[in-house]
């Protein structure tokens, strides 16, 4: 079966001046099949939120192939990157700095609808019930995303990725700034949107617990290296590179 997202030799590195370039990822490859979660982990400066760009196309490799549904997708423009990026959607660790400060919430959502030619009229009530899919009641969607708490925030994000019609989340930290109740039920949340929609997932995070209780198969990078990967219960009991055995016993 092909796989939704692949990966092969990605390699992003940025120039520096008066000296060799760095690169944030190196020769990185994986496969996401349909439906399933991913874990990406590491330290801090392992390449985590780079590859997430790259994903996403927010980024463009110095080398390597990013395909879609077996379409190389790595220099993609024009409409075939407006394509990708209806397919491939970024959540981010931060969701309150995604989003306009002067805008809505409801506004925010309906933006990506009314993109796809939706009336404003539609693209409102439309955007209204994705909100309220991702657990906000209606009566804030009227509100500005600093009058609402970071959990509130983060499913409206998840609602905006959505608006555009997904087969693919990219989760960047997307529980790290928030408490162990409100992370749980955005880990719930996107459980939920895992079963019932089929989507697959890109769940970048440090913390390994969370991972644990999200994902299926893990990705390990270490200085921008995928240092190992494979299902998420036996890489972890059984780890088999020494950088992953040091984040195992660090988290435990």
């Amino acid at each position: 079966m092909t796989p939704i997202l692949e990966t092969r030799g990605l390699t992003m590195a940025f120039p520096r001046r008066g000296r060799e370039e760095l690169e944030a990822v190196h020769d990185v490859s994986f496969r996401l099949e349909q439906g399933q979660a991913l874990g990406v982990v590491g330290g801090s400066g392992s390449g985590k939120s780079t590859l997430a760009r790259l994903l996403v196309r927010l980024l463009d490799p110095t080398a390597g192939t990013l395909l879609l549904d077996g379409w190389d997708v790595t220099r993609a423009r024009g409409a075939q990157l407006r394509q990708v990026w209806r397919s491939v959607q970024m959540v981010f660790q931060s969701p309150a700095a995604s989003f306009d400060p002067r805008r809505t919430l409801l506004s925010a959502v309906a933006e990506p609808l009314q993109n796809t030619g939706l009336s404003r009229r539609d693209a409102g009530r439309q955007a209204l019930a994705l909100l309220e899919r991702c657990g906000l009641d209606a009566a804030l969607a009227g509100r500005l995303p600093r009058q609402v708490s970071g959990g509130q925030c983060q499913r409206a994000a998840i609602a905006r990725a959505l608006a555009a019609g997904p087969r693919v989340l990219v989760c960047d930290e997307v529980t790290s700034a928030l408490d162990v109740t409100v992370q749980r039920q955005i880990l719930d949340l996107l459980q939920t949107l895992r079963r019932e929609q089929g989507l697959s997932f890109v769940f970048i995070s440090h913390d390994l617990a969370v991972v644990q209780q999200f994902c299926s198969h893990l990705l390990v990078l270490h200085q921008g290296r995928a240092v190992e990967q494979g299902p998420a219960d036996r890489l972890l009991a059984h780890p088999q590179d020494p950088y992953t055995r040091a984040l195992i016993d660090a988290a435990w």
